[in-house]
């Protein structure tokens, strides 16, 4: 507001440039109070925003440690259980050792190969003739010479076949 006053001074300016001048020193001013005050919100809403991405940036930190404890915590209980299951193989390996499964493997092996017995249907057993001696073996009713044909009953319980 000084320059105003020394411009009113002066007396080889006419009086309109005067006017002019101190209109626009004025727009002058209002520009640079209107600059100040933009600068100063620029300043606060900065402040804001670091302070939002601080806190943003804390919680993410927050999420990345709980995420980590958390695996941490599934891998410490996978190496109890993995532990637990080496020493039950080791105890597994070390009775199947001792109990000679090799020599038994070998022998249901070799049951296992024998041929199986061919089993015959009623229709073969019934065409075949029955012997006399194979007949004293079988336990029941007495087998009468000259009779071809064999009834065989059966049942699911086990009480009940004749």
């Amino acid at each position: 507001m000084g320059a105003k006053s020394e411009l009113e001074t002066l007396k080889n300016i006419s009086k309109d440039v005067k006017e002019s001048v101190i209109l626009k020193l004025q727009d002058i001013s209002e520009l640079a109070l209107h600059l100040d005050e933009s600068r100063s919100r620029y300043v606060v809403e900065l402040e804001r925003e670091k302070a939002r991405r601080a806190t943003e940036l804390e919680a993410a930190e927050k999420r990345f440690n709980n995420i980590n404890q958390e695996n941490l915590d599934r891998y410490s209980k996978i190496e109890e259980k993995m532990e637990k299951l080496l020493a039950e193989v080791s105890s597994t390996k070390e009775m199947l050792g001792q109990m000679n499964v090799p020599e038994k493997l070998e022998k249901i092996r070799k049951v296992v190969a024998k041929p199986v017995p061919r089993l015959m249907n009623y229709a073969k057993a019934a065409a075949k003739p029955k012997s006399m001696v194979a007949a004293a073996k079988t336990p029941g009713p007495t087998v009468r010479p000259g009779i071809s044909h064999t009834f065989i009953m059966a049942s699911k319980f086990e009480n009940h076949t004749a």
